[in-house]
């Protein structure tokens, strides 16, 4: 059985800083797997966190070669 673990709350001023902590654990986390399984959102919300994995993406820091998206 897996271990409960504790909910983590993180606070931050406005969307934009929000979005850019976000794409920063989803890409920690994409590094840390060999094939990350990503679920995307749908609706306005995420499109801040969106538009930081895509500069992310031209910026070549990140690929999404070898993950599989859901959405």
């Amino acid at each position: 059985m897996k271990e409960e673990q504790d909910l983590k709350v993180i606070s931050v001023k406005d969307d934009q800083e929000m979005s850019l902590k976000a794409a920063s654990l989803i890409i920690k986390q994409m590094n840390a797997l060999q094939n990350p399984v990503i679920g995307l959102a749908a609706g306005l919300t995420p499109l801040g966190l969106y538009d930081c994995l895509v500069q992310h993406y031209q910026q070549k820091d990140i690929s999404f070669k070898h993950d599989t998206t859901l959405t």
